[in-house]
C-alpha cells in the first residue's frame, strides 16, 4: 500500500482506482468491554481492580498474555480468507496518557498500534483507529469508560485540550503511513449541546491537520452515531472529511422481540421495508455528498435464531452495498454474543466463567438488576423525565452491579497461579476459537466483490 486513500466526490480512491472498504472491528483489545471479556465493569477499573486484588505479578501474567494472544498472525490470515480489507480499531486514551501525568505521552499505545499496523501491512488491510474513550468520558456508556454513567468531557476544557494534544501526537507519528485508512475522531459522542460537539470536532480536525495532511478524517454524530443532522456543514469544508454512522437494528424493540424474519410484534409485521427504514436520519447524501462509513453494525446471536438473523443481516448489508457505503461489522472476537469467532467451550477461560462458582452469581446479579431497572422505569413513566435518561436506567443499574460482580470474579481468580492465569488468557488465541461459519459465509458474499 504505497498510496494514501483519498476522497473524491462520493468515492474513496487509491490513486485513480476506486476502493470499497469492507471489514471488521477489532474490539476488546485496546478497549476492553465486559460482555466481550467476561470480567465485568469498565476497562481501566477492570485493570486497576485486578492489580489491587491479585497483584502485579498476576496482572502481568494475565493481561500481558492477553494482549499478545488476542492479535496474532493467524487472526489476519483469517481476515484475508474472509476478504476483509479494513480493520477498525477501538482504543482508549489510557494507552497513551496517564491521568496522574496528563500531557506525558506513553509509548505503550504506540507499541500496540505498531503491532497491528505491521499485520495490516503484511496482509494488505487498511487500519482505521477510532478514539473510543477520551479524558472525562464523552458518553455515559461503558465503552467510553464511564464508571457510573458520568460524562465530564463536555464541561472540561482541560479534558478537551488533552484530546486535541493526543490527536496531534498520534497523527504526527503516523502521518506518512498509508496503511492507515484514516482517523476516526470521536466515538458515539453524547453532548448536552450539539454546538459543543461540532466545536470539539472542529478542534480535532485542526489538531490533526496541523501535523497530518495525508489521512481521511471521520466524524460521527450524536445518538450513538445515528443522528447525522448533528454534524454541521462546516466540518466538511475539509474535502477529506467524511461521516460515519452506526446501525444496530436490535436496539429497536420490535426487531429485538421478533423471533422470525419477517416477524410479528404486537400485531404488526416487520420485514425488509421496516428494517431498512431504521436507517433514516443516519446519513444525508444530499447535504453531505461524501462517502459514508458504517463503522458499526452487527448480529446479536443471543437474540434471534440463526436463520432469521442471517436474513436480516443479508438485507442490511445489501442496502449498504446498494448505496455504496463502506462498512465494518461489529465484532471480530468476543465470548459469543456478537463475535465472528469466540473461545471454545473447552478453553480454560470459558470453563472458569461457566463454573458453578462464578456463573450462578453473575446470572443472579444481571437478573436482579434487570428487575430493579424495570421497576424504576415503571415508576418514572409519565413523570415528564427525559426519555433518554429513563432509557439509560438499565445501563446505570448495570454499571453499579458490575462493580460488585468484578470483585466477586477477581476473588474467585485468587486460586490461579501466574502460569494458570496466562493459560486463561490464551483462550482468546485464534487457534482456541470457534468460527461462526454461517455469518462468515454471508460476509464473503459481499467481500468477494471487492
Amino acid at each position: 500500500m504505497k498510496d494514501f486513500l483519498k476522497i473524491k466526490g462520493m468515492d474513496i480512491l487509491r490513486g485513480n482506482e476506486k476502493v470499497r472498504l469492507r471489514g471488521v472491528n477489532y474490539g476488546n483489545w485496546m478497549l476492553l468491554e465486559h460482555y466481550m471479556l467476561g470480567l465485568n465493569w469498565i476497562d481501566y477499573k477492570i485493570r486497576s481492580e485486578f492489580t489491587r486484588v491479585l497483584g502485579n505479578e498476576a496482572y502481568s501474567a494475565f493481561f500481558d498474555t492477553y494482549m499478545e494472544s488476542y492479535v496474532q498472525e493467524d487472526d489476519f490470515k483469517f481476515f484475508e480468507e474472509c476478504g476483509f480489507n479494513l480493520v477498525r480499531l477501538p482504543f482508549s486514551y489510557r494507552h497513551f496518557e496517564n491521568d496522574m501525568h496528563p500531557g506525558e505521552i506513553l509509548e505503550n499505545g504506540f507499541r500496540y498500534f505498531d503491532k497491528i499496523l505491521s499485520l495490516c501491512r503484511a496482509h494488505n488491510i487498511y487500519l482505521l483507529p477510532a478514539f473510543f474513550s477520551v479524558p472525562g468520558a464523552q458518553a455515559r456508556d461503558h465503552n467510553a469508560e464511564s464508571i457510573y454513567g458520568e460524562s465530564f468531557f463536555w464541561d472540561s476544557k482541560n479534558h478537551q485540550d488533552r484530546l486535541y494534544s493526543m490527536w496531534k501526537v498520534i497523527a504526527k507519528r503516523y502521518s506518512n503511513e498509508p496503511t492507515i485508512m484514516g482517523w476516526e475522531l470521536l466515538e458515539e459522542p453524547l453532548p448536552d449541546k450539539v454546538d459543543m460537539l461540532n466545536q470539539v470536532l472542529r478542534n480535532c480536525i485542526r489538531a490533526v491537520r496541523s501535523v497530518d495532511r495525508n489521512h481521511i478524517l471521520i466524524v460521527q454524530g450524536t445518538v450513538w452515531g445515528q443522528d447525522v443532522s448533528s454534524l454541521h456543514d462546516e466540518l466538511f469544508e475539509d474535502p477529506q472529511v467524511m461521516p460515519t454512522m452506526h446501525h444496530y437494528h436490535q436496539v429497536y424493540e420490535h426487531f429485538k422481540q421478533i423471533t422470525e424474519y419477517p416477524g410479528t410484534h404486537e400485531g404488526t409485521v416487520y420485514g425488509k421495508k421496516e428494517l431498512l427504514a431504521l436507517q433514516k436520519g443516519h446519513f444525508d447524501l444530499e447535504r453531505i455528498p461524501r462517502p459514508v462509513m458504517v463503522g458499526e453494525f452487527g448480529m446479536n446471536y443471543q437474540l434471534h435464531n440463526s436463520d432469521a438473523l442471517l436474513k436480516m443481516m443479508d438485507d442490511i448489508i445489501a442496502s449498504f452495498e446498494e448505496k455504496g457505503f463502506h462498512w465494518a461489522i461489529w465484532d471480530y472476537k468476543d465470548l459469543g454474543k456478537m463475535g465472528l469467532v469466540y473461545p471454545r467451550t473447552s478453553t480454560p477461560w470459558k470453563q472458569f466463567l461457566a463454573s458453578p462458582e462464578v456463573k450462578p452469581f453473575v446470572d443472579q446479579c444481571f437478573e436482579a438488576g434487570k428487575r430493579f431497572a424495570e421497576q424504576i422505569q415503571q415508576m418514572l413513566a409519565g413523570k415528564g423525565i427525559e426519555k433518554d435518561w429513563v432509557d439509560f436506567v438499565p445501563d446505570h443499574v448495570g454499571l453499579v452491579l458490575q462493580r460488585l460482580m468484578l470483585s466477586y470474579e477477581l476473588n474467585a481468580m485468587k486460586k490461579f497461579s501466574p502460569a494458570e492465569l496466562a493459560e486463561l488468557a490464551k483462550s482468546f488465541e485464534f487457534k482456541n476459537c470457534e468460527i461462526r461459519t454461517p455469518a462468515v459465509q454471508l460476509l464473503k458474499k459481499y467481500t468477494s466483490a471487492r
